[in-house]
């Protein structure tokens, strides 16, 4: 049988402004036979009894989704087309329990086992950080201790917020103690500003992890270092997890915890840690067993958070294409390989 390629809806097919908000317009996808011929598929978390300060979190996929309608297939700079060799489409949002978090966990967990069974890689809307936590144990399930590339302003590897100890900003400290992550093959890039104390960033570094803090980003090309994490998460599986104040509030205003660079102001001309791509677009075939995207926004209605969702879903779009295109990658915290 030949193989099934979704294609995003075209705007001459359907006006942009209307149809069914999937996506990038994809099929959206339910059956158990449909799903089994999968490679890849958008799903959202919508979880945010997490987050400390503000919610609204979950409404991240609704979104996402709504402002990913003016992404097309193909990628004029680079020549990525994942649609015309993936199977791609778009399987709905996890039902979570949005009133008891230990149970929206165990749904979330039980949701990516039978995603990972059927073999599709998924690529998460979120959501709060804390949904990271069950998809790294479905994941662990199916291929061992996981190699992670974190971006984010914190660091995430807090004991306990309030006396519990599952909420966003404990994810990854419960991810080593339960041995989900492979600590050797961990890149936290993007953590800045203030914090508790001086050790808030080295009980990462202790484990192992590379810490990249924003300061070492700002005004330079990233292709050094994006080498250095290719070299520090090769040998196996890798998850990438981004979440929205990996983007200075400047951009990103409508986040939950947002985290502002120290000397940065919204009027500056530079990007807050991303400088512009580098030389270097060469990549190694493979994909990734797992992709995230974390949102944490105010509400569907508010500007910020629409300005939010709208750099979410192209980073979304952008990351498919990178994550899964074996022939190109660009100088971003996003070119990964695994040999999986």
């Amino acid at each position: 049988m030949d193989k099934i390629l979704h294609q995003p809806l075209g705007g001459n097919e359907m006006p942009r402004f209307g149809g069914i908000a999937t996506m990038m317009r994809l099929p959206h996808i339910q059956s158990a036979e449909d799903k089994r011929q999968l490679d890849v598929a958008f799903v959202g978390v919508p979880l945010d009894i997490g987050t400390s300060l503000r919610s609204g979190t979950r409404f991240g996929p609704r979104e996402i989704r709504a402002q990913s309608v003016m992404i097309r297939p193909y990628n004029m700079a680079t020549g990525a087309a994942p649609f015309d060799s993936l199977n791609i489409a778009d399987i709905g949002d996890v039902a979570i329990n949005t009133f008891n978090m230990a149970e929206a966990i165990r749904i979330i967990e039980q949701a990516y086992d039978e995603i990972v069974e059927y073999g599709i890689k998924p690529l998460t809307l979120g959501g709060d950080h804390t949904i990271t936590l069950p998809i790294l144990r479905a994941l662990k399930k199916k291929h061992g201790k996981i190699g992670l590339v974190h971006i984010d302003a914190h660091a995430d590897v807090n004991d306990h917020m309030f006396g519990e100890k599952i909420a966003h900003g404990t994810t990854f400290r419960r991810a080593v103690e339960e041995g989900l992550l492979d600590c050797d093959r961990v890149v936290q890039i993007g953590l800045r500003a203030q914090g508790y104390t001086a050790e808030d960033f080295n009980w990462s570094r202790k484990q192992g992890f590379r810490v990249v803090q924003a300061e070492e980003c700002w005004h330079q090309s990233l292709a050094p270092l994006m080498a250095e994490v290719r070299a520090k998460v090769d040998g196996g599986p890798v998850y990438l997890s981004f979440d929205i104040d990996g983007i200075d509030p400047a951009w990103a205003p409508g986040t939950g915890p947002g985290n502002r660079r120290p000397d940065h102001h919204p009027g500056d001309g530079d990007h807050p840690w991303l400088p512009g791509p580098g030389p270097d677009r060469r990549r190694p075939g493979g994909g990734f067993p797992a992709l995230r995207h974390h949102r944490q926004h105010l509400a569907a209605r508010r500007q910020p958070a629409v300005r939010n969702a709208l750099r979410v879903a192209r980073r979304a779009a952008s990351l498919n294409a990178r994550a899964f295109y074996p022939h190109w990658a660009p100088n971003g915290a996003q070119a990964l390989h695994n040999n999986n």
